[in-house]
């Protein structure tokens, strides 16, 4: 169990030290790349370090993940659902136009009960 914390932080890590590269790589500076290479290199050597580091790394990209799904999904039912769901409301509806009976189902009776109504209340 101790061996897949290790692991887990330690990939925490490496994700941090691939998000300072790629800072680097965004603004042009040699020091996003050291820094990233020094906090590797702590990582890989001392657990304490890479256990100190990683678990805030690993806090703050679950609260990420949990905010991006949640735009996502807000996202597709914004985009895709509410149009689809207009779409099949206004064909349902002009179908019942089309297929609508002109007599009702109705049967009038003035408030008369015959006793087949209790035998078969179906």
């Amino acid at each position: 169990m101790r061996k897949r914390k290790r692991i887990v932080n330690l990939m925490a890590v490496s994700l941090l030290s691939i998000g300072l590269s790629m800072l680097g790589l965004l603004f042009m500076q040699r020091k996003f790349f050291y820094v990233s290479l020094g906090v590797m290199l702590l990582a890989l050597l001392s657990p304490w370090f890479g256990r100190k580091l990683g678990r805030p790394v690993i806090a703050f990209l679950d609260g990420l993940f949990y905010m991006l799904l949640r735009f996502l999904l807000g996202l597709f039912y914004l985009l895709v659902m509410i149009p689809w769901g207009l779409v099949y409301r206004l064909r349902s509806a002009a179908r019942d136009r089309l297929h609508r009976k002109n007599a009702s189902l109705f049967h009038n009776r003035n408030h008369t009960c015959v006793p087949a109504d209790f035998e078969r209340n179906w």
